[in-house]
């Protein structure tokens, strides 16, 4: 057997060659990605007369005369309708993007069997071993779109936003560990994968062959797919899904979106799988499928030429994540949709709202059109803005709103189309294409912004990450914890949470301040006790004296000088 050393310094190892190959490997990186994004662009007119074209129909359709000028080695076309459409972003961005994707996926795979495998019979928790890789994605992103200068209001990240979907992916999390799977196992164990495939099991296949985990994988994507489908067609699995759309950025950030009850239903479509497949190999599949879907989400990686034929790209889920269209379903493969009469190109259907309100830049490479303000043509959110960001953790706005629906209905029927019929109901297969906004509809398209100084965000950010701290810890313990304990542990890293989105809904002058300030204090009591109880042991001494270290000049901040906290989040116009 190989010692914990040997194995620490083959990573080492291992870590250092991959950077060296990324390193080495990347002028060869960059002109692959040119080439095949430009392959797979269709063949599209000269970008003269491209121009020409689209200012002859403006001007037969307007009766006023289309501009059409000369900008810095480009064209430039006053309400384009059928132009192509791109962000223009800069090669080395999406290829430095691209390396940190692939040595993260490396380095999860190769530590998750080491450190987090805590079963022997059970599944590796590739997801749990990706998180701080996802946090290294979202750093290395914002840096690159900052670098970039990408002005894309979509595309940034802020903390209001990030604290939002990191925070929805904790409690939903946190419900998983201490609320869904003991209640399975202690009260419903019939709704749970493995009790269905050691009772019900038709035929167990032997997962002794690479083609067997080639086969589960591509069964859980496909009830992915039809999970997630429905979770956008039917209302009241919408109201647990919509959560992961409430975002109005689309970064990394986003994809730690998560709803805390959207796993119960996909639990029961993955029954099906369990008839035939162990449950380990079902798990395995599925934690695969969720880490490879982190990357998706984001603005910098824009095509990626013959691969977009066949996997779910950023450029397929940007589409997913327009509240106004509700297509591209897939989780590993795009092939499903395209099967299944749900696939919507992001380049193909695209057109402007109102002609002559916006000005397209057409790039150097034929059939390409830039936006000239570098904002996305994907409307991204829902369609009722979040209005709170204690929305995160309690998750309950399209609940109520399916309920609202129901509840002034005048009839069964319509009681039941309230229930029944969500969003996607009626776009999933139904023809669509992408119509830019008008400039006045992008410029407020952030609906939703927290006012934060830098103090602010200081003191956000640092119990946000003693909150998240606690978060994860639970996650980890919550096997080893007694029912109690982990309810009380992950029900209080919650109500902080919690207390922490009010403080943003309402600014530290209001009475989330004074509930802020009876925070600190309670905490700094729990410290107390706790330091007396543990009676010198240093693990728990250490533990307290850091929290004492936090909490103590956050008490005197919260008295002094509330304005420290934040002002609140203004509500902006609906786009």
């Amino acid at each position: 057997m190989m010692g914990a050393a040997s194995k620490q310094a083959l990573w080492l190892l291992l870590l250092a060659k991959s950077l060296e190959l990324v390193v080495a490997s990347l002028p060869a990186v960059v002109t692959a990605v040119a080439a095949c994004g430009a392959l797979f662009e269709p063949t599209m007119v000269p970008a003269a007369e491209q121009a020409a074209y689209a200012a002859r129909q403006l001007e037969a359709e307007s009766g006023d005369k289309a501009i059409v000028g000369k900008g810095k080695g480009a064209n430039t076309v006053r309400g384009s309708r059928d132009a192509k459409y791109v962000v223009a972003v800069p090669l080395w961005a999406e290829a430095v993007l691209l390396a940190a994707i692939a040595v993260s996926w490396a380095a999860a795979l190769y530590l998750a069997p080491i450190y987090f495998h805590p079963d022997p019979e059970g599944p590796v928790e590739y997801i749990l071993a990706s998180v701080p890789f996802f946090f290294l994605l979202m750093a290395v992103e914002a840096i690159v779109i900052w670098l970039a200068r990408m002005p894309s209001q979509a595309a940034q990240y802020t903390f209001g936003d990030s604290w939002g979907s990191i925070v929805a992916g904790v409690s939903q999390q946190l419900f998983d560990a201490i609320v869904y799977k003991p209640l399975v196992i202690s009260i419903f164990p019939m709704w749970c994968f493995a009790y269905v495939h050691t009772h019900y099991a038709l035929w167990v296949v032997p997962m002794d062959k690479a083609w067997h985990w080639v086969v589960i994988a591509l069964a859980a994507d496909l009830i992915y797919y039809f999970s997630h489908r429905w979770g956008h067609e039917v209302a009241f699995l919408w109201a647990g899904h919509s959560v992961h759309h409430s975002s109005e950025h689309y970064n990394f950030s986003t994809a730690l979106r998560q709803s805390a009850w959207q796993g119960v239903y996909h639990t029961a479509l993955a029954f099906v799988l369990a008839l035939f497949f162990p449950p380990v190999c079902f798990a395995t599949a599925k934690s695969l499928n969720v880490v490879y879907q982190f990357w998706v989400h984001t603005t910098v990686i824009r095509r990626l030429g013959p691969l977009e034929w066949v996997f779910m790209t950023p450029s397929h889920h940007r589409v997913h994540h327009d509240r106004r269209v509700h297509k591209n379903f897939g989780g590993l493969l795009i092939v499903w949709d395209r099967l299944f009469g749900t696939f919507l190109d992001e380049y193909e259907q695209v057109q402007e709202q109102g002609g002559g309100a916006t000005t397209a830049t057409l790039l150097p490479r034929p059939g390409l059109v830039a936006d000239a303000r570098g904002e996305e043509v994907c409307a991204f959110g829902v369609k009722v803005p979040v209005r709170t960001w204690t929305e995160s953790v309690l998750q309950l706005q399209e609940p109520i709103q399916v309920l609202r629906r129901m509840a002034s209905a005048t009839s069964a029927g319509r009681v039941l189309k309230a229930f029944v019929m969500g969003p996607g109901w009626a776009t999933a297969t139904a023809r669509r294409v992408l119509v830019f906004p008008r400039s006045a509809v992008v410029t407020p398209r952030l609906r939703h912004e927290a006012l934060l100084s830098w103090p602010a965000v200081a003191y956000h950010a640092v119990h946000f990450a003693v909150n998240l701290a606690l978060g994860f810890v639970v996650m980890l313990q919550a096997p080893t914890m007694s029912a109690v304990q982990s309810l009380a542990m992950g029900g209080l890293c919650l109500l902080f949470l919690l207390c922490q989105g009010l403080l943003l809904d309402h600014g530290g002058t209001s009475w989330a301040g004074r509930l802020e300030l009876a925070r600190t204090h309670a905490v700094l009591v729990l410290v107390l006790v706790a330091y007396v109880a543990a009676g010198g042991a240093s693990a728990a001494t250490t533990g307290c004296f850091l929290l004492a270290a936090v909490y103590v000049p956050s008490a005197v901040i919260c008295h002094l000088c509330p304005q420290w906290l934040g002002s609140g989040t203004p509500t902006k116009t609906p786009a």
